[in-house]
């Protein structure tokens, strides 16, 4: 090394306002960039290259000062610039020469990273050396106050964001509002580049929509249903998360088409499922840049993502909670309506007729009695429209109920309408079936037994249920009372919308008239 160049005294005092200034900055981005300039000026260098790495607090940072973002990268990889820091770092030592010296960084004699200058006009000399190793160690404890208090306020935020989202999730929940604000707040407090939430949709397993997109210009894709694949499909199937350095290079890795090139930037990635009640409804997905300051930190922080996860799951869970409670109200104000319908509306209509057909035989003009004579039947027709009401506010079952369970219901609200216990014959192998088919079956019994009581109340209503290898065949038959004088009977106007259902799913369905009665034949392959 060239000898001293300016007497030690004439440093002293560049050094005392060198340690003043960075140690009254509180952020770290900012703090490291200070460290930096005032090592450069300390000596008149021309730039600086600072490397820190703070495991316990996830941070790993490579600053320049006088040098552009690739040209410190492209410095930090030279390899007589690694030469001399694996030198410094093994030796726990400054080192350097006329064209650069590394200061390393030790707190608590653990390693945390180097400080070079390089490129001073004449080159550097003894008292250069000396002057960054007595800074060094202050500049150590002003980066690590600064991460420190990085640290503390990364967390009360995580602290403060949970706490919000508790007291959202309090009250009455609107599913997207409170998801949306799952992912905002997930990359307010993470630095994350883009935040997903895939939910499964129970009547299509293989596929689940997206919802809350934020991040990477893909807002635009919420609401839209996607395959479940790929990394997605592991979380799913497992119940386990997936978390990854390098998105693109992890085993497993199809995006779906569409997302590939915007996703191509992420390095770490986290993809968390969302359970409730012991089942996996979903994912949650969170990327961050490649390099980014973040992306370190993000990396310690897996269980404060998990419980945004979990967070995302209760507000699922809440407002699946007041659906069903919404759906009970409905429910239970349906039945109150039927209630009124059957026991006060039909009493009254049935006592308004009677005293109608009483009155017809004390007239003696024609005209009278042939409209007191249509006053009945108009009231007879309002009783059929009343029974059929009540059939219909009757609660449909839920579509987590058995197909049994349903058709049940079906059958008491028949019974409860009308007066009539429908007689039901179901095949064992029907509770074989496949969900879907089953909840199909289910729909068309109670399509089928709004047709047999569309008109006039059968007398008897016969419904089978049979499986036949891969086919399963409905039969709805029913009795019908004889027709009022000069009544039609017409082909059943319902019978449209069955048979539409039955070509959807591949079957037929037909109408046939017998002696006395209709039966109506709906046939679905099984699949």
């Amino acid at each position: 090394m060239v000898g001293n160049t300016l007497p030690p005294r004439d440093r002293l005092r560049p050094l005392v306002d060198s340690l003043l200034i960075i140690g009254t900055d509180l952020d770290r981005r900012q703090a490291s960039e200070r460290v930096a300039r005032c090592a450069a000026k300390l000596v008149d260098a021309r730039s600086t290259i600072l490397q820190l790495a703070w495991r316990h607090f996830g941070v790993v940072d490579l600053v320049g000062y006088g040098l552009r973002p690739e040209e410190c990268r492209e410095c930090s990889r030279r390899p007589e610039f690694q030469h001399l820091v694996e030198q410094v770092a093994l030796s726990g030592r400054p080192m350097g020469h006329r064209n650069l010296i590394c200061v390393p960084l030790h707190l608590r004699e653990e390693f945390h990273g180097l400080l070079c200058v390089q490129g001073k006009r004449g080159g550097f000399t003894g008292s250069d050396q000396e002057t960054l190793a007595a800074y060094g160690p202050a500049a150590t404890m002003a980066l690590h106050n600064a991460c420190l208090y990085e640290h503390q306020r990364r967390r009360r935020h995580w602290s403060e964001s949970a706490a919000e989202l508790t007291h959202v999730l309090l009250g009455e929940v609107e599913r997207e509002q409170a998801l949306r604000l799952v992912t905002r707040r997930l990359r307010e407090v993470s630095g994350a580049a883009c935040a997903v939430l895939l939910l499964l949709d129970p009547d299509e397993p293989g596929s689940g929509v997206l919802h809350a997109v934020d991040g990477l210009g893909m807002e635009h894709m919420s609401g839209t249903r996607v395959p479940v694949q790929s990394l997605t499909a592991k979380v799913l199937e497992s119940g386990r998360g997936i978390v990854t350095a390098d998105l693109t290079s992890a085993p497993g890795y199809e995006p779906v088409p569409a997302w590939r090139a915007a996703l191509a930037p992420l390095g770490l990635a986290m993809l968390l499922p969302l359970t409730t009640e012991e089942e996996t409804i979903g994912v949650l997905f969170a990327g961050w840049l490649r390099g980014s300051p973040d992306e370190p930190m993000a990396a310690q922080e897996i269980s404060l993502v998990g419980m945004f996860a979990n967070q995302a799951a209760l507000a699922v869970r809440q407002t699946r909670a007041q659906e069903r409670r919404a759906a009970l109200r409905v429910a239970g104000d349906r039945d109150r309506m039927a209630r009124v319908l059957r026991e006060v509306v039909l009493r009254r209509l049935h006592q308004i007729g009677a005293d109608l057909r009483d009155v017809v035989p004390l007239s003696r003009r024609p005209e009278v009695r042939g409209r007191i004579v249509g006053a009945v039947e108009d009231v007879d027709d309002t009783i059929r429209c009343v029974r059929s009401m009540i059939f219909q506010l009757h609660e449909r079952q839920t579509r987590w109920a058995t197909l049994r369970s349903n058709l049940d219901a079906e059958v008491r609200a028949a019974r409860d309408a009308f007066g009539i216990t429908p007689d039901l014959t179901l095949d064992p192998a029907v509770d074989a079936l496949p969900l879907d088919t089953q909840r199909e079956l289910a729909t068309g019994v109670h399509e089928a037994f709004g047709l047999a009581f569309e008109r006039w109340t059968p007398r008897r209503v016969d419904v089978v249920l049979t499986c036949e290898r891969d086919r399963v065949r409905m039969a709805v038959s029913y009795a019908e009372p004889p027709a009022p004088p000069h009544a039609e009977r017409d082909r059943p106007t319902g019978l449209d919308g069955l048979a539409a259902r039955a070509r959807r799913l591949g079957g037929a369905c037909t109408a046939v008239a017998n002696r006395g009665g209709t039966t109506i034949e709906w046939e679905v392959p099984v699949g």
